[in-house]
Order: structure tokens, then C-alpha cells, then sequence
């Protein structure tokens, strides 16, 4: 479950790791995102690969300093 304050279209952080879990279980996986909850609480859920049902940007790195 992924909450939020705003709207059901602002935007959410999703791991790389549930990424590949959707993927690898998208029959059965399911995301539920709860929007505006301290106004007008409503949910909605997205079915399968979030590979292929959200649009995903890069938003962090993971950086090692090189010689």
C-alpha cells in the first residue's frame, strides 16, 4: 500500500525490488494506493507488472566513489 496526502496522480516511490517482485508475481500482485486521505480518503489499485502499468522514472541513485 502507498499513501498520500494529494492526489491519486502525484507521483510514488517504488523500489527497485518491488518492481521486480511485481514482475515476477504480476498474476497475483496488486498495489493499492491510498489518495487525499485526510480530506476525502479514496483508493484505487493497480493490477500486475508496474513495469507496465506505471510510468517509471530513475529518482535515486546508489553512487560509490572510484579511484
Amino acid at each position: 500500500m502507498k499513501t498520500t496526502a494529494f492526489s491519486k496522480s502525484s507521483p510514488l516511490y517504488i523500489s527497485r525490488d518491488e518492481v521486480a517482485f511485481s514482475e515476477d508475481h504480476a498474476d497475483r500482485y496488486r498495489l493499492y494506493r491510498l489518495f487525499e486521505f485526510r480530506d476525502a480518503p479514496m483508493m484505487c489499485e493497480v493490477v500486475g507488472s508496474m513495469k507496465q502499468k506505471l510510468i517509471l522514472n530513475a529518482a535515486t541513485y546508489q553512487a560509490t566513489v572510484g579511484g
